[in-house]
Formats: structure tokens, sequence, C-alpha cells
């Protein structure tokens, strides 16, 4: 029953829902919860990672990897708004408080990073694994995470 005063489909609603069935093992009901909330929320990077995370579970490594480069690139955005924010910011009282936010953001965003590399590590490892059966269509996915992962340090570069 959602609180009085919130609107009744709430991201965060499909998120919880979403998290309940991922750690019951239940990962095509995590995924459609999952799915709701992005279609609410679609610039949230967590939703993502969530979801490529249930993707990788259940062996659906195209998707798991293309989740998991939509994180790296919301994570990327909003670092590029808040500095152009400070940019246009006068006021040095409010400058410094972004700053320290950016900063702030600067640490989670590394440790997103983090947790995005070691997701598409697993999956890598999972694909791996099972090379023989599927060597052209492994190493084409190899290829393409290791051109999105460039491109993303491009892009955080320029930002």
């Amino acid at each position: 029953m959602p609180l009085p005063g919130c609107k009744k489909d709430e991201p965060v609603d499909h998120s919880i829902k979403g998290y309940a069935h991922a750690n019951k093992g239940q990962y095509d009901q995590a995924i459609s919860e999952f799915t709701m909330a992005v279609n609410i929320n679609p610039m949230s990077a967590e939703l993502y990672y969530n979801r490529g995370l249930a993707y990788y579970h259940k062996a659906e490594f195209d998707r798991a990897i293309e989740d998991c480069n939509k994180e790296i690139y919301f994570m990327a955005s909003r670092r590029k708004q808040l500095k152009e924010q400070i940019a246009r910011t006068e006021d040095p009282v409010i400058r410094m408080q972004l700053q320290a936010l950016l900063n702030k953001k600067g640490q989670r965003h590394t440790k997103g990073i983090k947790r995005v590399e070691d997701a598409l590590d697993s999956v890598l490892r999972r694909v791996i694994n099972k090379l023989p059966a599927s060597a052209p269509r492994v190493l084409m996915l190899i290829l393409i995470t290791i051109i999105l992962f460039i491109t993303f340090m491009v892009l955080e570069c320029r930002a």
C-alpha cells in the first residue's frame, strides 16, 4: 500500500520488489520489476546495474553488458552536468557546495565503476568458460565491451 500523497507507481516500489525477487532467485520477475522502474526513471544508473545483475544470473550476457554500459553512461553524464553547473554558478558558497557534492559523487562514481568492472569481468569469465561452442559470438562480445569501455574512458576524460 503506497504512502498517502505518494504517486501510485514509483520507481522505488518496483526496485524494492525487484530486489526481493532477485534475493529469492526469481530473476525473470526481478527483471520485470527493474524494467518497470527503468521505464519510470530511465536515467537511474542503479536500476540498470541491478537489472544487469539479474540478466547476468540468467546467463543473458548480452543484456547484462548492455545494462552495465548504460549505468556507466548515466554516471558520467551526472558528473558532467554538475561540472557545468559549477562553471555557471557565481555565488562562491553555492559553488563550494556543488564542488563538495561533485567530490562526493566522484567517490560514489569510482565505486560504481568498480562495481561495473567487476560485473563485466564476471560476465566475461562466465562467457569464456563456454567458449568452445560459441567462440565467434564471445569474441565479438569481448570486442564490443572493450570498445564501449574505451569510449567511456574518452568521455570521462572530456568531462
